[in-house]
């Protein structure tokens, strides 16, 4: 353990962090194999379609007063891309009373947003907010 002092980088403007560990909904997708596909297989392995396992990419949208301030796709981890997406972000906000909304949407429609939190918050120069995502809890601002 050191004995060193820190202190973290003033902030020059108040900050929202929006972070969520969170996997998207899972689904099969079937599609007809193209003849090149067929060809290339085995006569034993050969067949009409091929279905694949999907997860979906996590997204998110961070809205402050009503303006969109971000809005992103997180695919999902791992090497086959079926672990949980993961993100971590940080947006400026400016001093004073702020209405944000976070939504978080896990599915393959990308008009649908399953989870959504509103919140007013108040912030000075250098204050962090942070909201957290997590499907068992839902949403906590801090």
């Amino acid at each position: 353990m050191s004995e060193a002092p820190y202190a973290p980088p003033a902030l020059e403007q108040a900050e929202l962090v929006v972070s969520f560990k969170h996997p998207g909904q899972v689904s099969e997708v079937s599609r007809p194999v193209t003849a090149a596909e067929r060809e290339a297989m085995l006569p034993h392995m050969r067949r009409d379609t091929i279905t694949e396992r999907r997860r979906a990419a996590v997204r998110l949208r961070v809205s402050v007063d009503g303006e969109v301030a971000l809005e992103r796709a997180v695919p999902p981890a791992g090497l086959w891309g079926d672990g949980a997406s993961v993100a971590i972000e940080r947006l400026p906000l400016a001093p004073g009373t702020h209405r944000v909304e976070v939504a978080v949407g896990d599915g393959h429609d990308a008009q649908v947003w399953e989870h959504v939190s509103t919140d007013t918050v108040e912030v000075t120069r250098g204050q962090r907010r942070v909201v957290l995502f997590d499907r068992l809890s839902g949403f906590s601002w801090h």
